[in-house]
């Protein structure tokens, strides 16, 4: 999904805790980064916000969210294969980890770029799963 012009994902109810910013690009964490970065941004058009997602099954090769299809309707996805899945990720530098939410993960329309974030409610999927990044 990351091209010299990013494609403009659209969450028309925004995200959770920032209804009101609606439109991102993904972009690489940094200009040098991998194609295949574990990680990259998911940037506002504005220039205001960004935060750090992952595509889950790098890290969580079993993570099987069963998204509603009341959520893939409101993105226009008719399936989960219409669908790409990213997660936020938090950092902390101080443990040497990062947390990635499992439980609220952003959705997107591959043929639209439609997106949403869905909670969920029905799984047992954490919030803050961590993952360390030391080596032993």
């Amino acid at each position: 999904m990351n091209s010299p012009n990013p494609t403009i994902l659209t969450f028309e109810d925004g995200i959770i805790g920032l209804p009101a910013v609606t439109q991102f690009v993904l972009t690489e964490v940094s200009p040098d980064a991998p194609e295949d970065a574990l990680f990259q941004l998911l940037r506002s058009l504005d220039g205001e916000l960004s935060m750090v997602v992952t595509q889950p099954w790098i890290l969580f090769p079993e993570y099987a969210p069963d998204v509603p299809d009341s959520e893939l309707e409101r993105i226009g996805a008719t399936s989960e294969d219409d669908v790409t899945i990213f997660n936020p990720v938090t950092l902390n530098a101080d443990e040497g980890c990062v947390y990635v939410n499992l439980l609220g993960p952003f959705i997107v329309n591959l043929k639209t770029f439609q997106a949403r974030q869905v909670v969920l409610a029905e799984s047992e999927y954490p919030v803050r799963a961590r993952v360390d990044l030391t080596e032993s």
